[in-house]
């Protein structure tokens, strides 16, 4: 079969972990001799140069007018008590006109959040479409997650089964019936990245025709392994003598979803706070630990910074309220690091409880206080053996091709 041409499509180059996955799966690609490019709306990275980036020019000043336009309706539209990132997609942006004239054959959508594609212009796009889905918003109203865990994505949005945390008006409700009135007859195969995150989509009332199937995101395993533990605190300038408790997330201070709140809750039930070292990264604002001695290394763009880092603590946390994968727990497992999580998320499909790691009752805040002491109190081995090959480069990039060939030959 000839060389596949595959076009992945995303708001940002390196914003969050939806454009790391989305670069690792591009990479593995490229392993395969898959003639794979990248086009985002935005290039927030100056050393990004694999791949095709939309220039915008001009319409980069629109673009951050329209999302300052849209903050502001969701704001004083609508009121609710859940605070999560949301996206309207209400305006083309013109990225179907070059994804329709260029000669992919196959077209990878990532995060298109943020008015990357207008929902009435996704319909326009004439190439089969591949969804890489790296959180919910598909399945939602404007919502990227359903932090309410309303089932208004079974049901459909309707003004009966409104939750109670809502006032004004029903923007996701609009948001919803929209995608409901162009997204019926898309040529489109959805990729959900855990069995948690296929389960919730499978079940969603806006994809019911369409194909499903999970692909897990891929690591390279060349690019991530342990580092040993005294060297690489020696490298950071931490204490040897300290137990590093170790927590990272983008934007974690400002988004609910990553569950900096409840973590706080279960580290203040730590007695001796004076024996630990919280240290973080994903955020250059400091966040508060209480009494904690903190460690703030701010955003981390560099893979060999956070070898030494997930090297160099002795638990990695993850308290997210919904995870649809969870890279850094990958990360640090593939660094010999235990993780400690809720479950009921993506993160199941990494996490082996008492493996390589412990997975906490979901929204149990004292349960997840004992995972971390249960993870302190055992020397758990072969944590990154624990995992196989199951989320490697190579395994994952097959799986892409697989399902890109079946796509091609059976238009």
């Amino acid at each position: 079969m000839k060389e596949i041409k595959v076009l992945h499509v995303s708001y940002s180059s390196n914003v969050g972990g939806a454009s790391v996955a989305m670069f690792r799966i591009h990479r593995s690609l490229i392993k395969l001799g898959i003639e794979s490019k990248i086009v985002t709306l935005i290039n927030d990275d100056a050393n990004f140069r694999e791949g095709v980036v939309l220039k915008r020019g001009l319409s980069k000043f629109f673009h951050k007018i329209y999302i300052k336009f849209e903050s502001l309706i969701v704001r004083n539209l609508q009121h609710s008590v859940f605070k999560t990132t949301r996206s309207l997609n209400l305006f083309s942006t013109g990225l179907v006109s070059l994804i329709n004239n260029s000669d992919c054959e196959i077209v990878n959508l990532h995060w298109i959040g943020a008015n990357t594609v207008g929902i009435k212009e996704l319909s326009k796009i004439t190439k089969p479409i591949v969804w890489t889905l790296h959180d919910l918003w598909a399945i939602l109203g404007s919502e990227h997650n359903n932090i309410s865990k309303d089932f208004r994505y079974v049901q459909g949005y309707l003004s009966s089964n409104r939750g109670n945390g809502y006032k004004g008006l029903d923007i996701e409700k609009y948001v919803w019936k929209l995608k409901r009135k162009y997204w019926k007859h898309l040529n489109l195969h959805l990729v959900p990245v855990s069995v948690w995150q296929e389960k919730v989509v499978k079940n969603s009332l806006l994809f019911q025709s369409y194909p499903v199937k999970c692909i897990h995101n891929p690591i390279d395993s060349k690019l991530w392994y342990p580092v040993n533990k005294d060297q690489s605190r020696t490298k950071l300038g931490i204490s040897q003598s300290k137990k590093i408790l170790l927590y990272g997330a983008y934007n974690f201070i400002y988004d609910p979803i990553k569950g900096f709140q409840r973590l706080v809750k279960s580290l203040d039930l730590i007695v001796n706070k004076s024996d630990f070292i919280i240290a973080y990264f994903g955020s250059d604002e400091d966040a508060s630990f209480g009494d904690f001695e903190t460690i703030n290394f701010g955003k981390i763009s560099s893979i060999e910074k956070l070898r030494y880092i997930y090297s160099s603590a002795d638990v990695f946390l993850m308290p997210s309220l919904q995870e649809t994968f969870g890279q850094t727990v990958l990360e640090g497992i593939y660094c010999n690091l235990p993780v400690v999580a809720y479950s009921g998320t993506g993160v199941n499909d990494i996490l082996i409880h008492k493996v390589n790691g412990f997975l906490a009752e979901e929204d149990n805040i004292n349960d997840f206080y004992t995972g971390i002491q249960w993870v302190l109190d055992h020397s758990l081995l072969n944590i990154r053996e624990s995992v196989g090959n199951k989320f490697s480069s190579e395994v994952i990039g097959e799986k892409y091709l697989k399902l890109y060939k079946e796509i091609l030959c059976n238009p």
